[in-house]
């Protein structure tokens, strides 16, 4: 038997197991939206970091990472330098939402800015932006997850049949089961991507002679991949910054990040992720560049680096290993199109749908979601599957970190400054819109030596300040400001902990009122 026979077998029963978890996940799943989208807000800790962190990584560890690596150096550090910075947004801006999401019922991201700005114009500018923006992020995965198992069958497989089988994996496992299928798959998904590619750096390592031995003979052969700007002079210092910047900002604004905040089942979970999340974050970033550098010793000359890691798979690893590092590839990237695919699904639903038509029950919103989740992930697959040959992964994933980015300004101005209004928020949106698809889409990507994204990201939050500071804030933005500001004022363990806690006593004292009285005589 072919030894691909054997992996793509591998690989169809980690399939039928995701597509178990899926239909396990709709059995117990209620047909609400809270439940459908945010697991019923009751993720433990264990779930709630591997969600994160499983949706975060995706295919951009083993093929964008060790790709990047093998083009342009040990510059693609910064992603990681950006993944340390989440400590401090979860605390600024994790933990904050997740106490007014259980406040005041938030399922999608624009729900809060709605909320905030009582504007529900720019609810739909959101949701719209992020549906588009992130689309060539789904497009990513399934061009890095095709062109493996392209390589692997040594073209048996065609490109296009590969995203396709991909495609139909993620959307039927996705809109059976919602969160919580998201979230065990997530789980298992995590394990595994973190497991196979220590495995591959060992097995890579031990041909090459260790981590020593490596770093030598990169730098006998191709010193300037061991500093910036690297052999193709991409990462300045000023390009460095400005992807640092978009990673860490687009990184949280991402909607499939954001509704995590949401979901979380208590604030002391979320708590938690400020460091075990950047601790599997590091990890895995440390050992995919130590992969992308094997490549640079073990296969020079490659015409794209988003082919290393398959090319590694197929001529240097145990077949059991490549096995496992394709089910690890494929739960990269699963792990994080159906997060994504999910969360486009409640906003295109909920923010869309729900506005266009008020009178539309919860269950209705959840079926149409499922049909949502289907039709973004064929869009985004169909963006992977043009894209192939244009784009290395971890550009294409920038780009859709830079598009969300522009959101940040306008978050951390709706939580921490009461003056900040609705017409400063849609004004600051639409500049830095303009500006990033100018700069990211058309060109150039540069400006004075600075990443277009971060001049997105400035226009955004110079233009909300000035509006704002020009423009009144209505009576109801003010009313929406106060409640808001009642809430994250309130004791750590937050109003809704309090609420419940009333509710249970309050709900004893009825009893008692009842029973007592049948219990003592009347006079």
């Amino acid at each position: 038997m072919e030894p691909w026979i054997i992996i793509l077998l591998g690989l169809a029963a980690y399939i039928l197991l995701v597509l178990y978890i899926g239909y396990r996940g709709y059995k117990v799943t209620k047909r609400t939206l809270e439940d459908y989208y945010l697991a019923g807000r009751g993720l433990g800790i264990l779930l709630l970091m591997f969600t994160i962190f499983a949706t975060y990584q995706s295919a951009y560890m083993y093929i964008g990472v060790t790709g990047f690596t093998y083009e342009h150096g040990v510059g693609i550090w910064y992603s990681n330098v950006a993944n340390l910075l989440w400590a401090f947004l979860f605390i600024f801006i994790g933990i904050p939402l997740w106490r007014l999401g259980k406040a005041f019922g938030y399922i999608t991201q624009a729900d809060f800015f709605a909320h905030r700005f009582n504007s529900n114009i720019l609810r739909l500018i959101i949701a719209l932006w992020m549906v588009l923006g992130l689309t060539p992020y789904i497009g990513s995965q399934a061009l890095a997850t095709g062109r493996t198992l392209t390589t692997i069958s040594r073209g048996v497989i065609a490109f296009g049949v590969a995203v396709m089988l991909y495609a139909i994996t993620v959307i039927i496992y996705t809109s059976l089961g919602g969160m919580r299928s998201v979230a065990w798959t997530d789980l298992i998904q995590g394990l595994l991507m973190l497991g196979f590619i220590f495995v591959t750096l060992e097995v890579l390592l031990g041909k090459i002679g260790g981590i020593p031995a490596l770093f030598e003979k990169v730098y006998a052969t191709k010193p300037e991949l061991l500093s910036i700007p690297g052999p193709k002079g991409l990462m300045t210092p000023g390009a460095w910054f400005g992807f640092l910047l978009c990673d860490a900002l687009g990184g949280i604004m991402w909607i499939q990040n954001w509704v995590r905040f949401y979901a979380g089942k208590s604030w002391k979970t979320l708590a938690l992720m400020t460091f075990l999340v950047p601790i599997g974050t590091t990890l895995m970033f440390f050992f995919s560049m130590l992969v992308g550098l094997c490549g640079v010793v073990l296969e020079p000359g490659l015409p794209s680096g988003d082919l290393v890691f398959p090319t590694l798979m197929v001529k240097h690893l145990p077949l059991w290993v490549t096995a496992g590092v394709v089910i690890g590839l494929f739960a990269a990237s699963m792990s994080t199109v159906d997060s994504l695919s999910l969360a486009l699904s409640s906003s295109i639903s909920k923010d869309i749908i729900a506005l266009a038509k008020p009178e539309i029950d919860e269950s209705s919103l959840v079926r149409l979601g499922r049909l949502f989740i289907i039709a973004v992930i064929i869009a985004g697959c169909l963006v992977g599957y043009y894209a192939a040959g244009t784009y290395l992964v971890v550009l294409l994933t920038l780009l859709s970190l830079s598009l969300s980015a522009i959101l940040f300004p306008v978050a951390i101005a709706a939580l921490y400054w009461k003056r900040a209004n609705k017409y400063g928020a849609i004004a600051g949106i639409i500049v830095g819109i303009i500006i990033g698809v100018k700069t990211l889409l058309f060109g150039p990507e540069f400006v004075f030596g600075i990443y277009g994204g971060l001049w997105a990201i400035i226009g955004c939050a110079l233009t909300l300040i000035i509006v704002s500071l020009i423009t009144p804030v209505s009576d109801k933005e003010a009313k929406s400001v106060e409640q808001i500001s009642k809430v994250l004022a309130s004791p750590i363990a937050t109003m809704i902990d309090i609420n419940d806690a009333y509710k249970v006593k309050t709900t004893m004292k009825q009893r008692y009122s009842t029973i007592i009285p049948r219990l003592i005589p009347s006079a």
